[in-house]
Parts: C-alpha cells; structure tokens; sequence
C-alpha cells in the first residue's frame, strides 16, 4: 500500500508498506497457516481494550516483511480517507504526495473507511467506484 497522510509538521508523508487488503497464497506456502497461527496467538494475549485493529493486518505484514520480504503486488493497496476525498473531488496535497510515490495504477482498493463508517464515508466510496468501477 501506499497510505498517505498529514504529518505533525503540517506537510504529506506517503508511508509505503504491505497491506491486508489483498493476499494471496500458493498450496505449498506455509505462510497463511503461520498468519493463522501468529495471529490466533497475539490475540489471545492480548488486552483487547489495547489493542489496535491493524495489529493483526498490516502492522503484523509490515514486521513479518521486514523479514521475509514477501513477494508484494503493487496494484493492490489500501487508500486513506484524505485520498479517497481528494480523488472524488479536487486534487490536493494528499493526491500529490501520492504521485511523488510513482506507483502503478491500482487495480484493487481497500477504502478504509471501516474504523470511520460516517454517511460522508460511504458517499466518498460511492462515488470512487461510480467513477472507476468495482
């Protein structure tokens, strides 16, 4: 993915790293049953009024990466609310600090408004995929 975002000092930072948003797996790989397995055990220890969502997605896939540098998919990533309202409206700081990221054009999009499920949210989604598809 690459989730765009204000940083304190008021400018844009493009933080580029692997996502949940799409995952896919050989029958020979070990690493969905490893996932499985991690994930089961991280939350059973954890205090549930702590822990953040992304704990087990892509905060777990941004460690394990560092590690095994997974094979990753450019096209697939996740968009942030302040992308996703400048794409449905007028280009801005966010849609410029994510082209100085040079990526390919995404195929597949995570909207990430699950955590945020506002009517304004769901109008944005609506209109990102009436203009590009689903």
């Amino acid at each position: 993915e690459c989730w765009v975002q204000p940083t304190a000092e008021r400018s844009w930072r493009a933080y580029q790293s692997p996502h949940n948003a799409f995952m896919g797996f050989t029958a020979a790989s070990p690493v969905l049953g490893f996932l499985s397995y991690l994930s089961e055990s991280i939350i059973e220890r954890a205090d549930a009024a702590h822990i953040a969502p992304q704990m087990i997605g892509p905060k777990l896939l941004k460690a394990l990466n560092n590690l095994a540098q997974f094979t990753l998919v450019p096209e697939a990533g996740a968009v942030s609310p302040e992308l996703l309202t400048e794409w449905v409206g007028d280009a801005g700081p966010a849609t410029a600090c994510y082209e100085q990221a040079t990526r390919p054009p995404l195929a597949l999009v995570n909207l990430c408004s699950s955590l945020t499920l506002s009517e304004e949210a769901v109008q944005r989604a609506e209109q990102y995929v009436s203009r590009h598809g689903a």
